[in-house]
């Protein structure tokens, strides 16, 4: 059964990642973001340092969306027998956000989004859509949760008025002005970021050819997926995506009706950006949970108890529970589906 794959919290998802990587005699290190804490991205690397191609498989940029990740990368490493690839770099990265796993957060130490927190220069980390500013009192109280606010009524009427691909946009694409707010881009790249950004030459070897995939979830039907792209569809490389995965999964961001949305700071377009003078795909493998109105208020509500209640409150525990739910559901069903569909995903990305 999958169910063995997932974890109870971030220490036990690590150490199962590391047993896994340490049995296949995989190239391990680690790297710090709080020393005190223990909390560290790990590095998992098998084949050769001079093969043609690179599989990149990434997991919890997004904090609590790494009990999921997590699960499909020990899945994998599990249920290797051998670790001879034929001229094939396998480059696993756990945890990206550890902070946002350990404390079941999407964010990071800083409140920071780490897919809104990866730019080429300083000058990016500024500016919110003017969206944002209008929805700011609605999505970031300055109060402590506990008594009902209507939410969910509010939002629907502002869905209502504006429309979902408006408030999508204006809502998650990302900001940089209001730090205690949700998708918080930051004012700097943060530790994680700078790990990534200092590292991944080394950790991808000399490939010249590299497919990375890159685990979320939230979005989308309950326990289905989509292969989302940073290109437009009318980009020639869609066609790679769509011989190389299951077509119909494929989805460029861009696309009217997609899942996924645009935004700014991706760690995938600075990736493909830093590697354009190699071959380097990026796709964004995302799983659905629930609606995202449920989803958008899970975040809310646990962003506010972060900063406005305390950690002992019912409140905060149940906050706490809901955001952990819409992000890695308890049910069996979904569990054994993403980690069959995760484990497809990379065996095609190695064809």
């Amino acid at each position: 059964m999958t169910s063995r794959f997932f974890s109870d919290n971030y220490q036990q998802a690590r150490d199962r990642f590391r047993q896994a990587a340490s049995r296949l005699d995989a190239e391990r290190s680690a790297h710090a973001i709080d020393v005190s804490k223990h909390l560290t991205i790990d590095i998992a690397t098998i084949g050769s340092s001079d093969a043609a191609k690179a599989i990149i498989v990434s997991s919890g940029v997004h904090g609590v969306e790494g009990f999921f990740g997590s699960a499909i990368q020990s899945a994998w490493l599990s249920d290797r027998k051998t670790a001879d690839f034929d001229n094939i770099r396998m480059v696993f990265i756990h945890a990206i956000n550890p902070y946002g796993f350990d404390n079941l957060r999407r964010f990071n130490e800083d409140n920071v989004d780490l897919n809104r927190n990866f730019h080429r220069t300083q000058d990016n980390y500024s500016g919110a859509p003017p969206g944002y500013h209008q929805l700011n009192g609605l999505l970031n109280p300055a109060t402590p949760a506990g008594r009902a606010d209507f939410f969910t009524f509010r939002a629907l009427y502002t869905l209502l008025k504006s429309g979902m691909p408006a408030i999508r946009e204006a809502v998650a694409s990302g900001q940089y002005e209001y730090p205690k707010g949700l998708f918080f881009g930051g004012k700097t790249a943060t530790a994680s970021t700078r790990i990534v950004q200092d590292n991944i030459e080394s950790w991808l070897g000399n490939a010249q050819e590299i497919v990375h995939v890159d685990f979320h979830s939230g979005l989308g039907k309950f326990s289905d997926y989509r292969l989302s792209l940073l290109h437009t569809a009318a980009n020639p490389a869609c066609d790679w995506y769509r011989n190389t995965f299951d077509s119909d999964r494929v989805e460029p961001l861009a696309d009217a009706g997609a899942v996924g949305y645009v935004a700014v700071g991706a760690m995938g377009a600075w990736l493909l950006h830093r590697f354009k003078d190699r071959d380097y795909r990026f796709v964004t493998a995302e799983f659905g949970t629930y609606s995202p109105l449920r989803v958008l208020a899970s975040l809310r509500k646990e962003n506010r108890v972060h900063f406005y209640n305390r950690s002992t409150d019912a409140t905060y525990q149940r906050a706490k529970r809901e955001l952990l739910e819409c992000f890695c559901p308890k049910a069996e069903t979904w569990r054994e589906n993403v980690v069959a569909a995760g484990l497809k995903i990379i065996a095609q990305a190695t064809k």
